[in-house]
């Protein structure tokens, strides 16, 4: 048996890019190309899923996946794989526990054509 290597292709990668904002205002513009869980592995090899997060195709043809954070999360029924959106970071909420991260709470708009 000959085993070939293959290599991937540019148009099969899901994501290259983890879209995380850090200062309100950042930005993400682009089509959803899909919508689904994001399963985490943990150190003892359970998986548990996070909910659900988007893949975002940019204007430059950039794929970004964002994060299941919760409030990002709370739109997605409203959002269909097709629809072009634009993503906003509003707002930090600092967390209750010291050294926590802060809630980030997100502006999200969609293209409706006119």
């Amino acid at each position: 048996m000959a085993v070939r290597p293959v290599s991937k292709r540019a148009e099969d990668v899901i994501a290259r890019n983890y879209w995380n904002p850090e200062e309100i205002g950042e930005t993400l513009e682009g089509t959803i190309v899909d919508i689904y869980d994001s399963i985490y592995t943990d150190d003892e090899g359970n998986e548990k899923n996070q909910g659900k997060v988007m893949l975002i195709e940019d204007p430059k043809k950039e794929k970004w996946e964002t994060k299941p954070h919760v409030d990002l999360r709370e739109y997605i029924p409203q959002l269909n794989i097709g629809d072009y959106v634009v993503l906003t970071l509003e707002k930090l909420i600092p967390s209750r526990n010291p050294g926590g991260y802060p809630k980030k709470i997100y502006d999200v708009g969609i293209d409706d054509g006119e």
